[in-house]
């Protein structure tokens, strides 16, 4: 499944830490889960422009490898 509704977002024009300058600006988005209504989760929009971020959007869930212990749940549009 892993698929919801962009319920929130906010656009990243700074980054705290120098090694993530050349992400931004990037979407922050908040989802409605499908599965869970009501429940709230955060991550990063994926894969198209940060302007794409839109309330009521439909995206899916995917995981982002940093390494070898962490990968991050991060969203991209859904298709269809």
């Amino acid at each position: 499944r892993g698929r919801g509704t962009i319920y929130a977002y906010t656009i990243m024009y700074h980054t705290g830490d120098k090694r993530f300058a050349s992400a931004v600006p990037y979407a922050s988005i908040v989802v409605e889960p499908d599965d869970a209504p009501g429940a709230l989760m955060a991550g990063n929009l994926l894969g198209v422009p940060y302007t794409e971020a839109k309330v009521g959007r439909r995206v899916e869930l995917v995981f982002e490898t940093l390494n070898d212990d962490i990968e991050l749940p991060q969203w991209r549009l859904a298709e269809g």
